[in-house]
């Protein structure tokens, strides 16, 4: 047996390492002075047993080296896994809910004149002052208890899971051509804040268009205010249309940069009148692009929205004028369904021909929300709604 003062020498089973331990130690338990691992002390035994000890130690280290080695592979196949399942988009946003995929339109993308661009390296460089600048824009406070509190406040970053409870369906059928080029969504504002930006909303307001054009009065004050903030250059025009026989047909208002002058302009306006399904479309269309001066270098976007169709002997007509819209004014035309379950083929193809996108819109609350992100392409909702400050009530 080992006398007090007697110390013996063993092996840590964890790393390997020797050390030494007195006789009055033994039966205990202990930390290696390496790794600061746990030991159970051996028992007292004769005084060959630290030679015993010893001859055990390779295959302790060995048996710890293999574990070691083992605990790494799991480690780094957990890894691969994580990085896969991010790289494939396994893990969406919050909130965008159900999409009714219906088609892809043309990608398409916008094109200014050689001095109306700006270069890569010229975006780059502004890139991180206009972040700057979008993190100080503000909302104006929320309108009184009157404007339907908390329609905003559904809202949440879009997701394909749906994750985020209460979020809104914002109804994207279709991605189109309308975005700016390819780059970031400070890079695109950026640029618009040089350039400018020319928006005309044409409506449907017939009687069952009601809902909608109540909720833009509520909010177009609030949502002009943000938008110019954010784009000084933004210009915006209002036409609406009904029907032959009716009190109007179009009736119109021509780019301004007073949100105040909007304002008074819609305030003006009422749902009423319709009769028959199909409404002049065509003639809201021809309004909103040849009563309207639009600046050459600026980013020009009609934002259509009704219930329902044109005439079927005018869809042609609509079809030219988009088209025409697109290619020689270098514009945009997208659309917004409103009260029902799949977007009307008839703004598909309009959206389609103008180079923008097509929006299904289940909700009337849904409407100014559908209309920002259309401004500036779906493919930067996120942003958009950031920028707007939608999720606030």
């Amino acid at each position: 047996m080992l006398r007090a003062s007697t110390a013996m020498k063993i092996v840590c089973i964890h790393c390997g390492g020797e050390f030494s331990i007195r006789a009055e130690d033994l039966g205990g338990v202990g930390r290696c002075p390496h790794c600061r691992g746990e030991i159970s002390l051996p028992k007292p035994v004769e005084e060959a047993q630290p030679q015993a000890v010893q001859r055990h130690a390779p295959s302790n280290w060995l048996e710890n080296s293999f574990s070691g080695l083992a605990s790494l592979v799991i480690h780094l196949v957990a890894f691969l896994v994580v990085a896969l399942l991010q790289a494939s988009g396994g893990t969406g946003g919050v909130g965008e809910g159900e999409e009714v995929q219906i088609g892809i339109l043309p990608v398409e993308e916008l094109s200014e004149t050689q001095e109306e661009q700006l270069s890569v390296g010229e975006v780059a460089k502004e890139q991180t002052t206009d972040q700057m600048e979008l993190a100080d824009v503000e909302a104006p406070s929320a309108p009184a208890a009157d404007s339907a509190a908390g329609d905003w406040a559904a809202l949440g970053t879009p997701s394909p899971s749906g994750g985020e409870s209460g979020s809104f369906d914002l109804g994207s059928v279709q991605v189109g051509g309308g975005s700016m080029g390819g780059g970031s969504f400070e890079g695109m504002v950026g640029t618009l804040r040089r350039t400018g930006l020319d928006v005309v909303l044409c409506f449907d307001s017939t009687g069952s268009m009601s809902p909608e054009i109540d909720q833009v009065k509520k909010q177009i004050e609030r949502i002009g205010a943000t938008l110019t903030r954010l784009v000084p250059k933004a210009r915006i025009s209002i036409c609406t249309y009904r029907d032959n026989g009716d009190e109007y047909v179009t009736k119109g208002m021509p780019l301004t940069s007073s949100i105040q002058d909007t304002s008074d302009f819609l305030s003006r306006i009422s749902a009423g009148g319709g009769g028959d399904h199909p409404e002049a479309v065509d003639e809201g269309l021809y309004w909103s692009v040849n009563q309207n001066q639009y600046r050459p270098s600026a980013r020009k976007v009609i934002l259509l929205f009704g219930d329902a169709p044109p005439h079927p002997q005018k869809l042609k007509r609509c079809l030219e004028i988009a088209k025409n819209f697109r290619e020689q004014n270098k514009g945009i035309i997208s659309t917004v369904t409103c009260h029902s379950d799949e977007a009307m083929p008839e703004f598909y193809q309009i959206a389609s021909a103008g180079g923008g996108e097509a929006f299904l819109a289940r909700d009337q609350r849904q409407i100014m929300t559908q209309l920002m992100v259309l401004v500036f392409g779906s493919r930067h909702r996120q942003k958009v709604i950031e920028a707007f400050k939608l999720l606030e009530e």
